[in-house]
């Protein structure tokens, strides 16, 4: 019988589930939608609902409309944040970056839901990883997120992740580019001015780019 039920009447058994509701009587009192209306949803799929009965529902069982009725879409807001929280930027550090590839790292994390995640500011995709800054750096006058993106090419004045030297460690650098030439300019302050800029070579590879910043 339950293969046979309606997406909404499925959705209304499952959610009566989870919220531990007895029985149609049961929710028809909660809900104030008459148990005549209820049975016959759960009885018959081509039965429809109207759309103050589907309202009250919703409210009652604490999901949105939309999901209800087609089961699209989260089911409520703590799914939605839920669900956002799977789907956003990893944290990684350059260590582990360096050590074992973006791509390695970006692979792992699609299949573990456990690891510790922040949502972008700008949209969550699977390109998108978060890297903590903890103290001013270059353009960034403090500690926070930097989220970067390592399908997105850079443009003149972004900060970048690069390894400049085959099989050497990464570091975040500025990238830019002149009269078609391409250059890093390197943001440590360690290192002194004169030394800071190297021209981009084919030999160099930018892993990431930056996508958007957070103050911690």
């Amino acid at each position: 019988m339950a293969s046979e039920q309606s997406i909404l009447a499925k959705n209304i058994q499952k959610r009566m589930n989870d919220l531990n509701i007895k029985s149609n009587l049961a929710l028809s009192k909660v809900s104030g939608v008459s148990r005549a209306v209820i049975t016959n949803i759960m009885l018959h799929p081509a039965k429809s609902i109207m759309a103050d009965s589907a309202l009250l529902l919703s409210k009652t069982l604490d999901c949105n409309v939309e999901w209800l009725l087609t089961g699209k879409g989260p089911i409520n807001r703590d799914h939605e944040v839920d669900s956002q929280k799977r789907s956003g930027a990893p944290l990684f550090s350059l260590n582990e970056i360096s050590e074992r590839g973006i791509d390695v790292l970006l692979s792992e994390a699609s299949e573990n839901d456990t690891i510790t995640r922040f949502l972008c500011p700008s949209g969550n995709k699977p390109s998108i990883f978060m890297v903590w800054l903890n103290h001013p750096m270059g353009k960034m006058n403090h500690a926070g997120h930097i989220y970067f993106d390592s399908d997105k090419k850079p443009v003149s004045g972004q900060l970048v992740i690069v390894r400049t030297l085959k099989d050497g460690p990464i570091s975040y650098m500025e990238y830019y580019s002149v009269h078609d030439k391409r250059f890093l300019y390197c943001v440590q302050d360690n290192i002194p001015e004169p030394l800071r800029t190297v021209e981009y070579t084919d030999d160099m590879e930018i892993i990431a780019t930056f996508e958007c910043f957070l103050v911690g």
